[in-house]
């Protein structure tokens, strides 16, 4: 689903925290069927509204580099593990409407020159996930700072910060998501 909001992202992002609370409502209800999940990206900036098609079928759409990072957000929240996910731009414009909010990191989207940042929304979550994502936070702010350095000392660093972290909070999959990559990568380019 892709909706506009022309308001304000923040008017966004409290359709997505609502959207994350009635799917939990959902699933609480209706017990003996498969419990939905979903992910929700939010972007902010100039975007194209049209019609395109022909006569016989015609359709709305939106064109925008705003949709193609959104959509790549999206797809994060499986690798995060997280629910509501928005970018710096919108961090920039809802960071005072009271949010609960953490850092996720830079992600590189196809067609662009510089990362986006991404941001956790954690109003949907359930306290004790909220409070250890929380719990979390300052570390792997950190473990992210030394890994955009570049260089393998900084990513062992970044290494130990990450495994001490994982330990503490298990199902915090975000900090997964790091430490799977320095295994992978083998240094610290992320």
């Amino acid at each position: 689903i892709m909706a506009v909001f022309p308001e304000s992202p923040v008017t966004a992002v409290r359709a997505a925290v609502g959207m994350q609370r009635a799917t939990v409502d959902f699933n609480r209800d209706h017990p003996g069927l498969p419990d939905i999940d979903i992910g929700v990206a939010i972007n902010t900036g100039t975007i194209m509204l049209g019609i395109v098609g022909e006569k016989e079928r015609i359709e709305s759409t939106v064109i925008s580099d705003v949709v193609n990072v959104a959509s790549r957000l999206e797809g994060m929240n499986k690798e995060f593990g997280s629910k509501v996910t928005i970018s710096g731009a919108v961090y920039r414009e809802i960071h005072e409407a009271g949010f609960t909010v953490r850092l996720l990191g830079r992600i590189k989207v196809r067609g662009r020159d510089e990362a986006v940042a991404v941001y956790e929304v954690l109003d949907a979550e359930p306290e004790e996930v909220r409070r250890e994502k929380l719990a979390a936070a300052e570390g792997l702010q950190q473990a992210l700072e030394l890994l955009h350095t570049g260089r393998s000392a900084e990513a062992e660093e970044a290494a130990k910060v990450l495994r001490a972290l994982q330990q503490r909070y298990p199902r915090d999959r975000a900090v997964g998501y790091y430490r799977n990559r320095i295994k992978v990568s083998g240094s610290g380019a992320v």
